[in-house]
């Protein structure tokens, strides 16, 4: 059976660049007093959600049950949003989309709103919201599609619901476009983050940026969501979430020399990343160290490791020449694991070799 297509709605909306909010450099046009606009935040992120608005006809409802609903439902859920403006030169264009958005038949409030930037007015209402992930914004140069106005079509209404042979043509074009949007979002995101893996293990021996490339393509090409995969990457590379994570459990210092010069700083995890089972183990912060940069070197390769005290363990490799210059005689950690954080160096010791 051929699997049914999600609801698509349109929202007529005032042209703006950004929509996150009115500056002095963009303002909504073609949309009456700005007073009234709610829809000047549709694409600014709250905690994770983007929230749209659009004025319906009669300034309070929308009749999802024209896409889907049912009669007595207060919201439809997995809709194609589809938010146009018009453009300068007076045709209708896409200027983004919502996927998988839930579309409310009544005027919703934000728990709390974003300010306009000028005149401290409360931009609260909302009609969508997606997961940030969903929205998609175009750029100026991506404006070029067209939504058609007239008879069946979109009309005086700010809203049009698509119930036309003219709107069917519409959803399955608008469909298209989605998926090459976010075709181009995740290969712009995996892009960036292939860029972050090389820049972060520029420097690297080519055995360990190997092996870290390789395990950010794995993460790159499974079935977790962008978000997800953009956790875990970081993560892989001592940064993001993680390493803000571990630089609040060691006060944002060398977890051994107390160092706080944030550039010379690595978050290292104590179980190798490889060995790790499970997504929370790779993002535990008990899992990981604050270590200066060589220090960080040796206990990746096993030349150093701790004892259930905070002790610095030593690898015979390293002469007693070595441990002076590098400053590693009677060294420890400044505060004492924890039992969780002793759980990961007790497996760190066991795979390096070092006695429990």
């Amino acid at each position: 059976m051929k699997e049914k297509s999600p609801p698509t709605i349109y929202f007529n909306v005032a042209w703006m660049d950004e929509y996150r909010g009115i500056t002095d450099s963009d303002i909504p046009l073609d949309g009456g007093s700005w007073t009234d606009k709610h829809e000047v935040c549709n694409f600014m992120p709250i905690d994770g959600k983007c929230y749209g608005y659009v004025q319906p006809p009669n300034s309070e409802t929308i009749n999802i049950t024209r896409i889907g609903a049912s009669e007595d439902a207060d919201y439809i859920d997995s809709v194609t949003v589809v938010w146009s403006a018009r453009a300068r030169g007076g045709k209708t264009v896409v200027v983004g989309l919502y996927r998988n958005a839930r579309v409310h038949r009544r005027r919703q409030k934000l728990p709390y709103s974003p300010h306009h930037q000028q005149s401290g007015f409360s931009l609260v209402d909302y009609f969508a919201e997606c997961n940030e992930e969903d929205a998609f914004l175009l750029s100026h140069k991506r404006r070029t599609h067209f939504i058609p106005r007239g008879k069946n079509a979109m009309g005086q209404s700010l809203i049009w619901y698509g119930e036309s042979e003219t709107g069917a043509v519409e959803s399955l074009k608008i469909a298209a476009l989605l998926q090459e949007y976010i075709t181009e979002k995740h290969q712009s995101n995996t892009d960036s983050l292939i860029m972050e893996c090389g820049d972060t293990t520029a420097g690297s021996f080519d055995r360990d940026q190997q092996e870290i490339e390789e395990d950010v393509q794995n993460i790159l090409t499974s079935d977790l969501s962008n978000s997800e995969k953009a956790n875990l990457v970081r993560a892989r590379l001592g940064q993001g979430k993680f390493r803000k994570q571990v630089m609040q459990v060691w006060r944002n210092s060398c977890a051994v020399t107390g160092c706080q010069i944030p550039a010379m700083l690595r978050a290292s995890h104590i179980k190798p990343w490889r060995d790790c089972e499970t997504t929370a183990e790779r993002l535990s912060a008990d899992n990981g160290l604050m270590l200066t940069a060589n220090l960080d070197a040796l206990f990746d390769r096993g030349l150093i490791s701790f004892d259930a005290k905070g002790l610095m363990l030593i690898s015979p490799e390293i002469s007693d020449m070595d441990r002076e210059r590098l400053g590693l005689q009677h060294a420890r950690l400044t505060v004492a694991p924890s039992q969780w954080q002793e759980r990961y160096l007790a497996y760190h010791r066991q795979v390096f070799g070092f006695s429990n």
